[in-house]
Parts: structure tokens; C-alpha cells; sequence
């Protein structure tokens, strides 16, 4: 098959972008990552190290200032697929709350 036959399956169109975001998996682990491109949907990753990824966790939009439920639904080398749902604005979340710490600390802007 030409590769010019290869129909497209993704639902939603993709947004290139090169904006920072971070992974947040259980607790206590939160890793740096570069969203790549965005949809309604999901997000395309890109990692600055290979490293084993959980299959659930959240990943929160730093410019956005949102978080959203994340499930790793693809990878390859250094980039993964995230499939992206349950949205939650770090501004309006309570102050306690984890992603919005972690999120303030990536700015800095975190009290201590």
C-alpha cells in the first residue's frame, strides 16, 4: 500500500505545539516532558530520557494551567501518546491539592 492510501484514524485534528508539561504518576513522581502536539483528545509527549512509563497517572499543561486524567496509549523511543480526559484548572483547585503544587512549583511560584 502506498503511503498515500494510509487513511488517517485519529479522531480529532493535532495542534503542533512545543510547550513544557509534567507527568504526574502516584505521589510523589513527577517528571518533566515537552508536549509535541495537542488534540481534544490526547497529546504527543516527548521525554528527555527512555525510561518506563506508568500506564495511568495525570499530566498537567503548565501554560494551560490545567491537569487532566492521563493514560499512556502508545509509545516510541523518547515520545508517547497520552490519551487525555477529566480536566481539572490548577487556578480554581484547592491549595492543598498535589498537581496544583506541583504546578506552582514548576513557576516557581510555590511558598515555603
Amino acid at each position: 500500500m502506498a503511503l498515500a492510501q494510509v487513511a488517517e484514524h485519529r479522531r480529532a485534528m493535532r495542534m503542533a505545539v512545543d510547550q513544557p508539561g509534567i507527568l504526574v504518576f502516584d505521589s510523589d513522581f513527577a517528571l518533566p516532558c515537552a508536549m509535541r502536539d495537542v488534540s481534544d483528545g490526547g497529546a504527543r509527549i516527548h521525554l528527555d530520557a527512555a525510561m518506563p512509563l506508568p500506564a495511568g497517572g495525570h499530566f498537567i499543561d503548565v501554560h494551560a494551567g490545567a491537569a487532566y486524567r492521563a493514560k499512556v496509549v502508545w509509545r516510541s523511543g523518547l515520545d508517547a501518546g497520552l490519551e487525555l480526559s477529566d480536566a481539572l484548572g490548577l487556578d480554581e483547585a484547592a491549595p492543598a491539592n498535589m498537581l496544583r503544587r506541583t504546578w506552582l512549583a514548576q513557576f516557581g511560584r510555590l511558598d515555603t
